[in-house]
């Protein structure tokens, strides 16, 4: 299959891509092309796409690129997250307004540009990875919360406005997972290791299973939702929480 992945040069996204290249074509869309490749050795199967995605123009040319050389996107996995953690009345306009871009409407418009080429196949399917945080809050979290609120919303409305096309629609709602809002330099390459990071907005006393998720937990999740075992699987907010959302 065709997978695009955005926020493959991330933590989770190393996993996803590494797991997902042995049978896949990959096309990631990342905002540094140069750095994306330094992290993986094997690059057979990838293929690299420069988009801000904070930039709707940058979006319409990527997907127009891709479409170019490749006919069909079979998947779509819109990884990309930011996270600002701070209290909403010190948070700027520009501040929400990039958060908003990267973790909302940059998915919206992916969707929007390879749907069209999804009906046309009647296959397609669309993984979203939203958050616990969709559905309750912390502190400093709150425009973070209301981009996963918005992308569960995404996920639901596309299921239902196309599902009738072979088009699924799903997203994996995260949290204890390791190293899920470490904040990293920007010239410094994630490690895609459990070991290297823990998460400080999740305490392990909170999660009912009392351990952190794994990379390789979430990542078998995403790889059933992109197999054809996941056929009649559509409109679900998925939580793989180790039970977080249970205790609501």
């Amino acid at each position: 299959m065709n997978i695009v992945i955005t926020g493959g040069n991330g933590k989770l996204g190393q996993n996803i891509v590494e797991r997902l290249q042995k049978d896949n074509e990959i096309f990631l869309i990342t905002r540094n092309i140069k750095k994306t490749e330094k992290i993986f050795e094997n690059k057979e199967n990838l293929h690299f796409y420069n988009c801000n995605l904070e930039l709707y123009n940058d979006i319409e040319s990527c997907i127009h690129k891709i479409f170019d050389e490749f006919k069909n996107i079979d998947v779509i996995i819109n990884n990309a997250a930011l996270d600002i953690d701070q209290p909403m009345i010190e948070t700027t306009k520009e501040d929400f307004e990039k958060i908003m871009s990267v973790n909302l409407f940059a998915p919206y418009f992916i969707c929007q540009k390879i749907i069209p080429r999804m009906k046309q196949n009647k296959f397609g399917k669309i993984i979203n990875i939203s958050s616990d945080l969709s559905i309750r809050t912390v502190k400093n979290a709150t425009e973070y919360s209301m981009t996963k609120a918005g992308l569960d919303a995404l996920t639901r409305s596309i299921a239902v406005e196309y599902g009738e096309y072979g088009i699924t629609a799903n997203s994996v709602n995260i949290n204890g997972m390791k190293g899920y809002t470490t904040k990293v330099n920007e010239n410094i390459l994630f490690s895609k290791e459990d070991k290297d990071y823990d998460d400080w907005k999740q305490s392990k006393e909170r999660i009912p299973l009392s351990r952190r998720g794994n990379f390789s937990e979430f990542v078998d999740v995403i790889e059933f939702l992109c197999s054809n075992k996941s056929s009649y699987i559509n409109g679900v907010n998925l939580p793989v929480d180790g039970g977080i959302i249970a205790k609501l």
